[in-house]
């Protein structure tokens, strides 16, 4: 494995392996290559941390807005992400289409919120409605409708199998 960086490592809870320092038995995990994993207390990597910041917080902030996040608030930068997600998408259509009947199965087969408003809002014509309005109550009511659809809908074709 290579190296983790700080905010990657994984923090484990090994009860048996107590901190001199701290007394914590909370390790922070470096994997290097080819060497056994280096286990370090991880309130003596914050405390670390924290003095390094105290010492140069220019660095730090400068850093900072290279990060990722910084660069998803840019609008240069998340142009050429969706184009780039564009194009993917356009190269792989199977794909795509594999990923949203699984999305879409599931999201069906759970009946979650989202799903009943979208049946309430499209299907139900409540159209002046939007998501945020839609009292729980009324959400409750449609999931067992259509719970209650669904299940004379099985025993319908079960009972269209038996006869046939």
């Amino acid at each position: 494995m290579e190296d983790l960086k700080f905010g990657n490592m994984p923090t484990l809870y090994i009860p048996e392996r107590i901190c001199s320092h701290c007394q914590g038995t909370k390790w922070n995990v470096t994997y290097r290559k080819n060497k056994a994993p280096q286990y370090t207390c991880a309130v003596i990597l914050k405390e670390r941390a924290r003095k390094r910041y105290l010492a140069d917080p220019e660095s730090y902030k400068a850093r900072s807005k290279k990060s990722r996040l910084w660069l998803l608030k840019d609008p240069e930068v998340m142009k050429k992400r969706y184009a780039k997600q564009r194009e993917w998408k356009r190269n792989n259509p199977d794909k795509v289409k594999a990923y949203k009947r699984k999305t879409g199965t599931r999201i069906r087969n759970t009946m979650t919120d989202e799903y009943i408003k979208k049946q309430i809002i499209q299907l139900d014509g409540y159209e002046h409605l939007s998501f945020n309005t839609i009292p729980q109550r009324l959400i409750e009511i449609k999931r067992k409708q259509l719970s209650l659809f669904r299940l004379s809908k099985k025993l319908k074709n079960e009972k269209i199998n038996i006869t046939s």
